[in-house]
């Protein structure tokens, strides 16, 4: 059931020959496993606590960076940034979306190039091709320019 190794300086609780949690003094983590796969890791040393599933990071929560993402198959998707104040959306490792509530814009980019902003601060909407202005809407004046 338990076992406390002196050599390592692990505590590992064991149920059905199966690991089920981990404690290591040396590295500073906790580890909760299921069918010898990681499921949750809590990492003193970097402030991090990973959930996995079939061995590919899902989910990391970072105290240190103030960061929460959401990965699919090793590749970002989601990122919550509480020090920028950032919510970025990723599709194949390029930005996709980003919410920036520090100054109120909504960003959608395809291929790293602006496409679509939204300004809530301006009241503007602007679509962009190749990095230049195609299409600005703005509401404060009430004004379309192409």
């Amino acid at each position: 059931m338990v076992t406390l190794d002196s050599t390592t300086g692990t505590v590992t609780y064991t149920t059905n020959g199966k690991s089920m949690v981990t404690l290591d003094s040396t590295t500073g983590t906790v580890t909760y496993t299921t069918n010898g796969k990681s499921m949750v890791t809590l990492d003193s040393t970097t402030g991090t606590v990973t959930y996995k599933t079939n061995g590919k990071s899902m989910v990391t929560l970072d105290s240190t960076t103030g960061t929460v993402t959401y990965k699919a198959n090793g590749k970002s998707m989601v990122t919550l940034d509480s020090t920028t104040g950032t919510v970025t959306y990723k599709a194949n490792g390029k930005s996709m979306v980003t919410l920036d509530s520090t100054t109120g814009t909504v960003t959608y980019k395809a291929n790293g190039k602006s496409m679509v902003t939204l300004d809530s601060t301006t009241g503007t909407v602007t679509y962009k091709a190749n990095g230049k202005s195609m299409v600005t809407l703005d509401s404060t004046k009430g004004t379309v320019r192409y």
